[in-house]
């Protein structure tokens, strides 16, 4: 099913792209390439004039572009996750996933001339690691805090706790204190 909408999306993609730019493209890659070179005032248009073709949201179309159909154009991460994984532990912790994942790119590119990586699908796999080891630090050090917080507890009135989380909750509505 995938499969048909990639076509439907590539033959739309491939019509529109030479009506907006005027270029005869032989194909569907000649379309993207013609496509990257365009400024996002080109693309917008380009996603409005599609959701009208194809009977969905532009969202959806700059999405499913962004996500999946423009994927088959470029090479795939896979040969690279423990290169990437490296990279990312070695990155700076305060450096943004935009920045890491742009990082990442230029070290591969500098080992691999030839590579040709899609820009999402590496954000995607850069996010994955950073939550990923955040996770595992915070899983680590929960144990220390639910010790302290134990304590704490114990030498507090149980009264002085209630008041602490509730005082807290109204700080921080969105976080679950009844762990602590």
């Amino acid at each position: 099913m995938e499969d048909r909408y990639k076509k439907l999306f590539g033959k739309a993609f491939l019509e529109i792209m030479q009506l907006k730019t005027r270029v005869y493209c032989k194909d569907i890659l000649d379309a993207h390439h013609e496509f990257l070179r365009h400024q996002d005032g080109v693309k917008f248009d380009l996603w409005k004039d599609m959701s009208l073709a194809l009977g969905t949201t532009s969202k959806k179309i700059h999405d499913f572009y962004h996500n999946t159909w423009s994927k088959q154009f470029y090479d795939t991460i896979d040969p690279f996750r423990q290169q990437i994984k490296d990279l990312v532990r070695n990155a700076g912790s305060t450096d943004s996933i935009q920045q890491v994942t742009k990082f990442v790119i230029a070290q591969l590119r500098t080992s691999q001339i030839d590579i040709n990586l899609h820009y999402q699908t590496v954000y995607q796999y850069v996010n994955y690691q950073i939550k990923n080891s955040t996770r595992n630090t915070t899983i680590r050090n929960d144990s220390k805090s639910s010790d302290l917080c134990s304590a704490f507890k114990e030498q507090e009135g149980n009264d002085q706790v209630k008041e602490d989380e509730q005082a807290y909750q109204s700080l921080f509505p969105f976080f679950d204190f009844s762990d602590i």
